[in-house]
């Protein structure tokens, strides 16, 4: 993956969670405000007298309570908003991994193919094949025939260390 790539992954992820911030603080405020306007609203019903059960009073209670539950829907819309930008953000952070596993074993194929092609000594082939298969393979036990074609005869190679 180029440097170019990778931080428009990352750019990409930092918007995601600038988005993610805001919706939080959004939502926070409108916690706040909906819990001033509940007081708001218990004030209203527990001093009637003070309100005098007119019109006006029943009109702001309304007008309250519809507030009330405007400012809910838009909480709730904000939070869908907010669980879908974290499986969002989730899912570029699971594949970042899976591309940044995939970029290590390109780099070990490449060193493993230039050390095989740096040399024509048949020992250090071997050498080298025995190394891979250790080390990228993972192969604790395991033979390597060689085959010697003048008397048409399988040897076994031994691995050293």
């Amino acid at each position: 993956m180029s440097t170019e790539e990778d931080k428009g992954v990352h750019g990409r992820a930092e918007e995601f969670l600038q988005i993610f911030k805001k919706g939080a603080e959004f939502t926070q405020e409108l916690m706040k405000e909906n819990e001033r306007l509940r007081f708001r609203i218990l004030e209203l019903e527990e001093s009637p007298r003070e309100c005098n059960r007119d019109e006006e009073a029943g009109k702001e209670i309304r007008k309250l309570q519809k507030r009330i539950k405007e400012l809910e829907a838009e909480k709730e819309e904000i939070l869908g908003c907010i669980k879908k930008v974290e499986a969002e953000n989730q899912d570029f952070a699971t594949r970042y991994v899976e591309i940044e596993h995939e970029n290590n074993n390109l780099a070990n194929l490449y060193i493993a193919s230039y050390q095989l092609h740096s040399t024509l000594d048949s020992r250090e082939v071997l050498q080298i094949i025995i190394e891979i298969i250790i080390n990228l393979i993972g192969g604790e036990e395991f033979a390597l025939l060689l085959l010697d074609e003048k008397a048409n005869e399988l040897r076994l190679s031994q691995p050293k260390g």
